[in-house]
């Protein structure tokens, strides 16, 4: 079977079972996995947009699954900080148990419409993949690939979150081909090393999200004094994070300088 129909139809299974199972268990990683899965549609909705303008609707439909899944998974992410870092009086002021129900209700609530976006996107997609020359694939991800390696080099921290997601794009068109194409896209140890880095870099990420909720929050303006004291502690290990994070990167963009010698040719 083509490498590229065949990684669509795994990606449609995993995320049609890991929503299935999500909504059985409300088991927060089956939800990840979900959006794993839905992001690895998109990439290919992406590809295929390029030649088929007709890939754009279910693209669009996926995306919209894909956000309302990802303010659960958001919120989620937030309450396990504050939780661990025994900051739940700024949960609590925030309301956060109360956004996540209504969340996790505003999903529920079209959860037979989200199977149906997932199937019918899919369909709608694997007869654009069956299109599709195996010589346009290869070409597309030796494209995403003379995009990266420059970026490696001059990414700075403004474009960290873009550098991720082309990295992202790459790492998943490289199994749209078969293993001896892989191999001539990219070498084991530059897989390792790119994959690698964009966890790095979503850790970074997500941190600075994070940042802006407590920001947004205003907990510094709280009329009480507990709440502004936990915000204190809160945005200080907050900060912490944030700079072991930014260096856990730089070091990784210094070892693609230095150790590696990556390079665009």
């Amino acid at each position: 079977m083509d490498a590229f129909v065949s990684y669509l139809q795994k990606q449609t299974a995993a995320a049609a079972g890991h929503l299935g199972s999500f909504e059985r268990t409300g088991d927060q990683e089956e939800l990840h996995q979900f959006r794993v899965a839905m992001k690895k549609m998109n990439a290919a909705a992406v590809f295929l947009s390029v030649h088929f303008p007709t890939a754009g609707k279910p693209r669009k439909k996926l995306k919209r699954v894909f956000r309302a899944a990802g303010l659960i998974r958001e919120q989620q992410l937030r309450m396990e900080w504050l939780r661990r870092n025994r900051l739940q009086l700024l949960a609590v002021t925030a309301d956060a148990a109360e956004d996540l129900q209504f969340f996790l209700s505003a999903f529920g609530k079209e959860k037979e419409h989200n199977k149906k976006v997932v199937h019918r996107s899919s369909a709608r997609m694997l007869v654009l993949a069956h299109k599709m020359p195996r010589e346009d694939i290869i070409t597309y991800a030796f494209l995403q690939r003379e995009a990266v390696f420059p970026m490696l080099a001059a990414a700075s921290q403004e474009y960290w979150h873009e550098l991720r997601k082309q990295i992202k794009q790459l790492l998943y068109a490289l199994h749209w081909m078969e293993p001896a194409d892989q191999v001539r896209c990219l070498r084991v140890k530059e897989v390792q090393y790119l994959d690698h880095l964009q966890e790095v870099i979503g850790a970074w990420h997500d941190l600075c999200d994070l940042k802006q909720w407590m920001s947004d929050q205003q907990f510094f303006l709280h009329s009480d004094a507990g709440v502004r004291k936990a915000f204190t502690k809160g945005w200080s290990l907050l900060q912490t994070g944030l700079s072991v994070a930014e260096k856990t990167v730089l070091k990784q963009l210094s070892q693609h300088r230095q150790k590696l010698s990556l390079s665009a040719s």
